[in-house]
């Protein structure tokens, strides 16, 4: 028996901005506890499809938080 991976809502999933400013960081705060620049954080929150593989498991455990529930959709 296969067991479906579950699905989270995207009405549930927070985006980086969200993740940070819950936390009370500034963006310059949030790149430091991700090791990159907050130029890179400024381009993750309005284009997160651009982040690199290798800081994902990083912004997971940064937020405390599953990677199902970080959404990954462009902002407008």
């Amino acid at each position: 028996m296969t067991i479906a991976p579950q699905t989270v809502p995207e009405n549930l999933k927070h985006t980086l901005a969200d993740l940070r400013v819950r936390k009370g960081w500034k963006q310059v705060d949030a790149a430091k506890e991700i090791g990159v620049t907050t130029r890179t954080l400024q381009s993750w929150e309005k284009n997160p499809d651009k982040i690199a593989a290798k800081y994902l498991t990083k912004i997971s455990k940064v937020y405390n938080i599953p990677l199902e529930y970080i959404s990954f959709a462009k902002t407008i």
